[in-house]
């Protein structure tokens, strides 16, 4: 951990960043994104299922967040030292974030039943009931069950957590280009959040 609080600092900036998408979409960093899922589309442990748009949008504003909070920067594009081409500055700022943000936060890169049991292991598993809206807390990573077939399939960053839980989720367009987009929905089909701070 680079400093105490640092995790909440993180997480609240995530939230800020994808507040931003949601606002004014994701411009020039869409191609990032698609970048980022095409390149983690693999078989996973629970079944294989690849990444979905939603690990992969919250995984890009949290190694965003957290390369704006420790300071790292986006190398030159004419940087070559990396990857022995031309690099993507953003590409790199996943890579250099992305084991941080895994070891010290969650398992940003996991599908949602990984993301789930990952948390537990940690011990940042807050599993849903009647009061969980009390308690969640901005920044942290709402994991539901999209389609009702009973299957964690979705993740959601909290905005809020009262009455109506809000988050900010992602979703392909017509285009197939990932899109953030906020979402008001009750609890039902949440199975429970990670605790990321």
């Amino acid at each position: 951990m680079i400093w105490p609080g640092a995790p909440r600092v993180v997480a609240l900036r995530a939230v800020a960043i994808a507040e931003r998408y949601a606002d004014h979409g994701l411009g020039d960093d869409a191609g990032a994104v698609s970048r980022f899922l095409a390149f983690e589309r693999q078989p996973t442990a629970d079944g294989g299922r690849a990444l979905g748009v939603d690990s992969a949008l919250l995984a890009w504003c949290f190694c965003l967040a957290w390369a704006e909070t420790v300071g790292i920067q986006a190398p030159d594009r004419s940087n070559q030292c990396l990857y022995g081409s031309p690099a993507d500055p953003w590409l790199a700022i996943e890579r250099l974030a992305l084991p941080d943000v895994r070891e010290e936060m969650w398992l940003a890169d996991g599908s949602p039943r990984e993301v789930m049991d990952d948390a537990a292991g940690r011990g940042r598993w807050l599993a849903d009931d009647c009061s969980a809206g009390l308690r969640i807390k901005p920044g942290w990573i709402a994991v539901s069950d999209r389609d009702g077939d009973g299957v964690p399939d979705a993740l959601g960053l909290v905005r809020l957590g009262a009455e109506i839980l809000e988050t900010i989720e992602a979703e392909l367009d017509d285009d197939g280009a990932p899109i953030a987009v906020r979402r008001a929905h009750g609890y039902t089909l949440v199975f429970g959040y990670v605790r990321t701070w």
